[in-house]
Parts: structure tokens; C-alpha cells; sequence
């Protein structure tokens, strides 16, 4: 079953997730 409603949140998510864990291992690099 695919519901793309309850799939975008994920998405946003995985973007914020990613963005936080680059600015947080970017000054570590």
C-alpha cells in the first residue's frame, strides 16, 4: 500500500536528517 500523504513527512525527515548530520560533521572533517 503506498500513500504518498504519510510518505513526504519521511522524506522531509530523511532531508532534515541529513542536513543536520552534515553540518555537524562538517566541522569535524
Amino acid at each position: 500500500m503506498y500513500n504518498p500523504s504519510a510518505y513526504r513527512p519521511l522524506r522531509v525527515s530523511v532531508k532534515e536528517t541529513r542536513c543536520t548530520a552534515w553540518l555537524w560533521l562538517a566541522p569535524r572533517t
